[in-house]
C-alpha cells in the first residue's frame, strides 16, 4: 500500500508542505540484498563503553539512566540498524552512527510524549558536529511516529550514502534525503535515558532502494546570499551588544565560508561551541554585493540565536531567536528559518558591504546547539552576488 507523509519546512520563507510518497521505502522487516551477515550485538559490559549511569540487566537489556554508551569493535558506514527501545520518562533517547572522535555523528532520536503519532516532533534526525547536536538548524527532518510512551518500541534505520529511512513499530516515519554529518563511516552509540535490547546491525548498501543525495531545491533560487567570509569566533560576555567597531579588520584572519543546502551558513560545523559550556560565542560574517542603482530591498533572515546586521557601516537590523523562554522563539518554534525575521536593506549603486555579528547564546542551557544564518534578498533583480569559493553539496 502506498504510504504518504507530510513534511513541513520553513527554510524557504513560506511554509512548504510536501506530501512525499513513501511507497518505495523497503518494508521495515526487509533485509538488505547482498549485505554482510547480520551482527547480533550483546548488551554486555565487554562490548560497551558507558558514559553516564548505565546498567547491564538480565535478559540482554542495556539500561541507560543518564548519558550514553558507545559500542566497541564495530565501524558502521551503510546498512541497517535495528533495536528495541523502552523510554524512561519524557527525555530524548536515540541512536548515533558514523560517530567520530571529533564529536561528529548522525543522530536519530525519539521524543516520547502522549499522542506521539500526531506530534510533529515525535522523532527527529539531526547531524552532530564538534559535539553539538544541530537539531534547530535542520528542522525539516522531524515528524510523528507511533511511539509507545511507556513500553517497548522497535526501531529500524536503513542507511545508504547520504540517505536515511526510519521505521518505528513497523511504520515508515522519516525519510532523510541528505544526511548532513561530516563522516561517512564511524562508531555507533545509544543515547539514554532508555532501555535497549535486541540490537542487530547489518552492514551493506541496497543500491536499488537508495540513490544519490536529493538535489537542493534552492540551488537556483535567486536572492540567497551563499558566499561569505567569516572571522575567528570569540567569547561574547553576558549582556554585551557587538558594535561594528569590534569587527575584526582587514588584516585579521578571515576565511571563506560557503552556504550549505538551503543557503545555510553553518557556524556550528566550522567552530562548534567555541566557548566554555554555557558561555556564548560570537563570530562575524561579511560579504559584498553590487547593486545597479540606489534602492531599498526587502530581506528575509533566518538565524540562531542572536544577530546584528550592518550595511555600509550602519546598523540595519538586530533581533533574538532564543529557545528559552519560549516566548522568545521566532516561528517556527525557535528553529532556523527564513520565516524568523525580515527587514529593509538600503543599498547604494555599486558595491555594498554587508556585515553580520552572530551569537550562539542559548539561555537556559548548559550547552550549545545549532549556530547558523540564512539570508535572502527578496527582490534581487539588478543585484550581483559574490560567487561561492566551492560547491557545497
Amino acid at each position: 500500500m502506498t504510504r504518504f507523509k507530510t513534511i513541513v519546512s520553513g527554510h524557504m520563507g513560506a511554509l512548504t508542505i510536501c506530501v512525499c510518497v513513501l511507497s518505495m521505502l523497503r518494508p521495515a522487516d526487509a533485509t538488505v540484498p547482498g549485505a554482510a551477515p547480520a551482527v547480533n550485538v550483546p548488551m554486555s559490559p565487554d562490548r560497551w563503553q558507558p558514559d553516564g549511569n548505565t546498567e547491564f540487566l538480565a535478559g540482554g537489556i542495556l539500561r541507560i539512566n543518564d548519558g550514553k554508551a558507545t559500542l566497541g569493535g564495530l565501524s558502521f558506514s551503510d546498512g541497517t540498524i535495528a533495536f528495541d527501545l523502552k523510554p524512561i520518562g519524557e527525555e530524548i533517547p536515540g541512536v548515533g552512527f558514523r560517530q567520530g572522535g571529533n564529536g561528529a555523528a548522525e543522530i536519530f532520536y525519539l521524543r516520547p510524549q502522549p499522542h506521539c503519532e500526531a506530534a510533529y516532533d515525535c522523532v527527529q534526525y539531526a547531524p552532530q558536529a564538534h559535539g553539538n547536536l544541530m537539531w534547530d538548524i535542520y528542522p525539516e527532518y522531524q515528524g510523528p511516529a507511533p511511539v509507545t510512551e511507556t513500553g517497548w518500541n522497535h526501531v529500524k534505520l536503513l542507511v545508504s550514502g547520504h540517505r536515511l529511512r526510519a521505521f518505528v513499530n513497523g511504520a515508515a516515519v522519516l525519510a532523510v534525503d541528505h544526511l548532513a554529518g561530516d563522516l561517512q563511516q564511524g562508531g555507533l552509540l545509544l543515547q539514554g535515558p532508555a532501555s535497549f535490547a535486541n540490537l542487530v546491525v547489518t552492514p551493506g548498501v541496497d543500491q536499488a532502494a537508495f540513490a544519490s543525495p536529493a538535489p537542493d531545491a534552492t540551488d537556483t533560487a535567486p536572492g540567497l546570499v551563499r558566499a561569505w567570509q567569516v572571522s575567528a569566533a570569540s567569547v561574547l560576555p553576558d549582556g554585551h551588544i557587538p558594535t561594528l567597531d569590534e569587527m575584526p579588520g582587514m588584516v585579521a584572519p578571515w576565511s571563506d565560508i560557503d552556504a550549505e543546502r538551503f543557503g545555510l551558513v553553518n557556524l556550528s560545523r566550522r567552530f562548534g561551541g567555541v566557548a566554555e559550556r554555557g558561555a556564548a560565542a560570537v563570530a562575524w560574517l561579511r560579504t559584498t554585493i553590487v547593486s545597479d542603482h540606489d534602492r531599498t530591498v526587502p530581506v528575509s533572515l533566518g538565524w540562531t540565536r542572536e544577530v546584528w546586521v550592518f550595511a555600509n557601516g550602519s546598523p540595519v537590523f538586530a533581533d533574538k531567536n532564543l529557545y528559552y523562554p519560549s516566548a522568545s522563539r521566532k516561528r517556527p518554534d525557535g528553529t532556523l528559518s527564513l520565516l524568523n525575521g525580515s527587514f529593509e536593506l538600503p543599498l547604494h549603486k555599486g558595491k555594498n558591504v554587508i556585515a553580520v555579528a552572530l551569537s550562539n547564546r542559548f539561555p537556559g542551557s548548559v550547552g550549545h546547539w545549532g549556530w547558523g544564518l540564512e539570508m535572502r534578498l527578496d527582490n534581487p533583480a539588478g543585484i550581483t552576488f559574490p560567487a561561492q569559493s566551492k560547491h557545497v553539496p
